[in-house]
């Protein structure tokens, strides 16, 4: 918000239509800085590239007053918004990942829509999300407020604006294939996008950048299905999003319908995402025959890539980004 209120940008591009800008890098530092404080040992991987990041200068006397503030008010949740996790057994550190993505939508950031940013944490164990958190820096009606949206495993879905938490509860659109919403990539619409919009046939198309803020659009009732039939899809950007919607009870999958596994490098067969099980079964099988046709060459293409030299991570810690890129969301 202090970045983009001061009109000084410093956009870079990565890759085609993959800018970052001086508010990526800082939060990131922000983000890793903060969590190695708290919680050492954990690894984490962020979008952008970590020494780069680490050169943009923060004031940790003044944000970490913050964290600690926040994790007070974490403290203070009532039993009745904050439902007991059950987990099957202790959690061995060595599995586990935080995967985060800064700022998700930067090109939307970048354009002025600055309503469909959002900052992305997503914990994942044995490469499975089991905990998100997505971050509106600015909301849809005030764009001077923020909200925060945490959830997972017995979590239903919580939300912490202006001090004060509270337990979404589900909206539940009519459960129709022949009349359903669905939300769709801006930034990175294709032939390939619009081939499967004329597959699914939805009744209603929405067209809007960011993927966490997709997913979260989808999962408070905002339309029944996000579809991203490309390649692209990194961890960082679905992570927290299938977190709460699988504790919301919806469904993320890729376009086979087949589960997302969280490891680097890539998500090669796009994203379909429903608190609908009617609708995203609708959606995947009119697209299986086209998941297959597109995929096929990608899936080789990234393969190819991933073996070679030409390595689209360091080998140590998956933490350091090269400049081989594929696309966006």
């Amino acid at each position: 918000r202090e970045v983009y209120a001061s009109g000084v940008l410093d956009i870079k591009m990565k890759g085609i239509k993959d800018p970052c800008t001086k508010a990526d890098m800082t939060a990131q530092n922000i983000y890793m800085k903060g969590l190695n404080k708290y919680f050492k040992g954990i690894k984490m991987i962020g979008e952008e590239n970590v020494a780069e990041s680490e050169k943009m200068l923060i004031d940790e006397a003044e944000i970490f007053p913050r964290v600690e503030a926040n994790i007070s008010l974490m403290e203070k949740i009532p039993l009745s918004v904050m439902q007991k996790q059950v987990w099957d057994e202790p959690i061995d550190i060595s599995k586990v990942n935080i995967w985060i993505d800064p700022l998700d939508g930067t090109v939307e950031y970048t354009t002025g829509n600055v309503e469909n940013v959002t900052s992305l944490l997503g914990i994942t164990i044995d490469e499975k999300p089991i905990f998100g958190v997505i971050h509106k820096p600015f909301m849809d009606d005030n764009k001077e407020k923020a909200a925060t949206y945490f959830g997972g495993k017995g979590l239903g879905l919580i939300m912490l604006a202006e001090g004060a938490f509270s337990h979404l509860k589900p909206i539940m659109l009519p459960d129709d294939p022949e009349g359903f919403t669905m939300l769709t990539t801006k930034s990175h619409f294709s032939p390939a996008t619009q081939e499967a919009l004329d597959l699914i046939a939805p009744k209603t198309i929405i067209k809007m950048g960011g993927a966490g803020n997709k997913i979260l659009r989808t999962t408070m009732g905002a339309a029944h299905i996000y579809l991203y039939p490309s390649y692209g899809m990194k961890p960082w950007d679905t992570c927290a999003g299938q977190a709460i919607m699988n504790g919301f009870g919806g469904i993320i999958t890729d376009c086979f319908g087949d589960p997302i596994v969280y490891k680097a490098p890539y998500n090669i067969k796009g994203v379909i995402c429903s608190y609908s099980p009617k609708i995203h079964s609708h959606a995947t099988s009119k697209i299986a025959k086209f998941s297959l046709a597109l995929f096929g060459k990608q899936i080789w293409l990234t393969t190819f890539l991933h073996n070679s030299t030409c390595l689209l991570y360091t080998s140590d810690a998956a933490d350091e980004r090269s400049s081989v890129d594929l696309g966006g969301r």
